[in-house]
């Protein structure tokens, strides 16, 4: 009973968020271009047809998402204050964030197929660039759109909560260090795995392999999604258990 009033509560205070998160979005994607389009006099430039394609909207909540989940030591000192115990907290944290992914994935590409005659941009999103024709029914395939969609933004709300739960483990001077440390890691990281793959070395051919396998790459034809659907949800899930860990360390701060 309690993990359900807990739900229902985080839920309310949560789901707000995402209707501000899509007037936010609105005004970053379409009426901020057009207030510097004016004030810049470049108004005949103003493309309003292509600020409303969807891959900015998915930016956006992708983003969202990632902050919300790893904002969340509000929420804990505030239950655990009132007698909710870590365990409850996590657990109805983690059937919102879920709820929340799924409740943006449909929204977005909804979005992103409601758009599309105005637009003019059938492949908005990622699926249908790489997957969309995997499937030769449309219905089989707006399907597995909505269950990538989904997939692919819990993997990033996971994500996001592992990380925020580990960051309140510190002080926030140590925090401030690795929020600064951690991104130059991550993109030196990254250029390494980037260069290795462009350049197919010996040494690290595995990698270009590895990433091949898991968006489903194929030689001809669309790429499989079923590899990077299931990459998504072992990474959500091992987010989720690094989270976990890190909830039963989260300690109340002294403010």
């Amino acid at each position: 009973m309690k993990i359900q009033q807990t739900s229902k509560l985080l839920f309310k205070r949560q789901i707000s968020l995402v209707g501000w998160m899509y007037l936010w979005a609105i005004g970053i994607l379409i009426i901020l271009p057009f207030v510097l389009s004016l004030l810049t006099g470049t108004l005949n430039n103003f493309n309003w047809r292509g600020n409303l394609q969807a891959d900015g909207v998915v930016a956006i909540f992708s983003f969202f998402i990632f902050a919300i989940s790893a904002l969340t030591y509000e929420n804990f000192k505030l239950l655990i204050q009132n007698g909710i115990s870590r365990r409850t907290f996590f657990i109805s944290q983690l059937y919102v964030l879920i709820a929340i992914a799924a409740i943006g994935a449909v929204a977005n590409v909804l979005y992103g197929y409601l758009t599309m005659p105005l637009t003019g941009v059938e492949k908005f999103d990622t699926y249908l660039n790489a997957y969309g024709g995997f499937f030769t029914n449309d219905i089989v395939s707006f399907i597995a759109n909505l269950i990538f969609t989904w997939l692919t933004t819990s993997a990033i709300a996971m994500t996001g909560m592992a990380v925020g739960s580990f960051l309140s483990l510190f002080s926030k001077r140590l925090q401030r260090l690795i929020l600064i440390a951690g991104p130059i890691v991550a993109f030196v990281t990254l250029m390494f795995v980037a260069r290795s793959i462009a350049s197919y070395s010996l040494s690290v051919s595995w990698v270009a392999d590895f990433v091949k396998f898991i968006i489903g790459y194929a030689k001809t034809g669309p790429f499989n999604p079923f590899p990077f659907m299931g990459a998504n949800l072992i990474w959500a899930v091992a987010m989720a258990s690094l989270s976990k860990y890190f909830f039963s360390k989260k300690q109340l701060k002294r403010e």
